[in-house]
């Protein structure tokens, strides 16, 4: 009897899926000699932060996943802020994915090419403290995940169709060789700005998710930003949860945030609808 798929996915869909990912990339991992010569240059900033497209973090993208829980997607339509719209094909992304998109980002930065560096760099600046076989083997899996999947993004006139980023290993060195393809380079035009210590701070992946949203936002005592909690489950990827269970981990997670400077005050009114403000 063939093996249970532990996502309980159809084997018909799962083999659907096998197929996709290997047109949309044959191989997640390049050779060194299949490196491009060139990569997107993301911009400049603060060495006490990192970026990530505001799209991104205003979208159930890189969602908030139960470990063990992530699905498979194919042209999945992914919750997102307004006039974005956003498919997705591959396994699902929590906020592990967006540390480390995060970590290749600030590597990334001022930089017209791709990035040279370690496993062990690239571990430790995502917050891990361990640099052994098994983080190297979780690093390469997070890496692929990326690698192998097929985005679509579409925000007013301007579209992209790809992965999320590259990655290779050089087999001489033993250098790790990450890049993101040039066609993205207009969604790291509207980024958010996510610091990173603060960030590492965070122990709920809900107090994560939520840091790029609200750093997203230019929110004020006088005007806070409002959104409705259905809302923002749907955004977050929570939205099959129970909204009594929701709204705990919600105040848990702005608490969170506040403690760390992420916001400077926040209310989740009785007809839940939370506020926050930065300044």
């Amino acid at each position: 009897m063939p093996k249970k798929n532990k996502f309980s996915i159809p084997e018909s869909v799962q083999r659907e899926l096998d197929e996709k990912e290997k047109k949309v990339n044959p191989s997640p991992r390049c050779r060194a000699s299949d490196v491009p010569d060139k990569a997107i240059s993301l911009g400049v900033w603060p060495d006490s932060k990192s970026s990530v497209p505001t799209g991104f973090g205003r979208s159930a993208l890189f969602g908030v996943v139960k470990r063990g829980q992530r699905k498979y997607l194919q042209q999945e339509p992914i919750a997102a802020w307004k006039d974005w719209s956003i498919k997705y094909t591959g396994q699902q992304l929590a906020q592990v994915d967006l540390d480390m998109l995060l970590v290749v980002a600030n590597m990334s930065k001022d930089v017209k090419g791709t990035v040279r560096t370690s496993y062990r760099a690239l571990l430790r600046a995502s917050g891990r403290k361990g640099t052994g076989a098994r983080d190297i083997e979780w690093l390469q899996i997070t890496l692929d995940r990326m690698t192998a999947c097929a985005l679509t993004v579409k925000h007013k006139s301007k579209s992209y169709h790809g992965n999320i980023m590259n990655w290779a290993e050089d087999e001489k060195t033993g250098d790790v060789i990450v890049w993101m393809n040039e066609h993205q380079s207009w969604l790291w035009q509207d980024a958010t700005w996510i610091d990173t210590e603060q960030r590492h701070s965070l122990k709920l992946d809900l107090s994560k998710w939520l840091q790029s949203y609200v750093c997203s936002h230019q929110a004020i005592k006088k005007k806070p930003h409002m959104l409705s909690l259905s809302k923002l489950q749907e955004l977050c990827g929570s939205h099959n949860k129970q909204l009594a269970g929701f709204r705990r981990k919600v105040k848990a997670a702005m608490a969170e945030l506040e403690e760390s400077g992420a916001v400077l005050g926040w209310d989740l009114e009785k007809d839940d609808v939370l506020k926050f403000w930065r300044k």
